[in-house]
């Protein structure tokens, strides 16, 4: 069981990152943008109380940040070249969150 908490993070990151990535085609359903939105709000709102929980302040405002772009309820008024330089910037705070996430996961388990 550890092993598996070990792992985890590393790949729920590769799955977000592969559709981030994925959704750089164009030729993509709105139905699939509409459950890239809500699998990077939810992982990143997942990222906020991990953070949170850990009292990592300068961490804990990247996912924030991109929860508010994220937003499933209120969607921003952005075409689908905006949408994709977000897509991209994405993977940065994506990236930059994949050592606190492995340095908690060993924390606790």
């Amino acid at each position: 069981m550890s092993a598996f908490k070990r792992v985890w993070p590393f790949w729920i990151h590769i799955v977000v990152a592969g559709m981030l990535l994925w959704a750089l085609r164009g030729d993509n359903t709105y139905g699939y943008y509409t459950a890239l939105r809500w699998l990077v709000f939810l992982f990143f709102c997942f990222l906020a109380r991990v953070a949170s929980e850990c009292n990592e302040r300068k961490i804990f405002w990247i996912p924030v940040a991109v929860v508010l772009i994220y937003n499933p309820f209120v969607k921003p008024p952005f075409g689908r070249e905006i949408w994709s330089i977000i897509n991209l910037l994405t993977l940065i705070p994506l990236a930059s969150t994949v050592p606190f996430m492995s340095r908690n996961v060993a924390a606790n388990s």
